[in-house]
């Protein structure tokens, strides 16, 4: 019996201390960004964006903003990263749920998965898990 609670109180402070570490990822990243710049892909000259930033918010939605328009918006998840790629630099992904976007606009975000690199606390990069994908640099308005 004692192990099993043991093993129970065990269980619980895991699961606790995982949640945190996850909810101060996720306090870090709630609020505006703007879109500064994008790297990567094959020729290494990056993407070419659609939106001027992104809002976060504490209810895991997201908007994609262009001159002070909303082009796309859904809802978003934070997890840990369990991807090979780049996982020493990236501790946690986001997965971005597209709802809606404006007309027939290209997909901003979409409904994809990107690693998180906070670079500071005003400086975020969302890099696409593949060799040859992009990578979209923010700071923090």
């Amino acid at each position: 019996m004692k192990s099993l609670l043991k093993t129970i109180l065990i269980l619980f402070i895991l699961t606790i201390s995982t949640s945190c570490e996850k909810l101060e990822i996720k306090h870090d990243l709630v609020g505006e960004w703007k879109l500064f710049g994008s790297g990567g892909g094959i020729a290494g000259t990056g993407a070419i964006l659609n939106y001027n930033s992104l809002i976060l918010n504490n209810k895991d939605a997201y908007q994609n903003i262009r001159n002070d328009s909303i082009i796309e918006n859904g809802t978003y998840r934070i997890s840990k990263n369990d991807l090979d790629f780049m996982n020493s630099i990236c501790s946690f992904k986001i997965k971005f749920t597209q709802v809606s976007r404006v007309g027939y606009s290209a997909n901003q975000l979409g409904s994809y998965t990107y690693l998180i690199q906070m670079i500071s606390q005003d400086t975020l990069a969302l890099i696409e898990p593949y060799y040859d994908g992009f990578d979209y640099y923010y700071s923090r308005q």
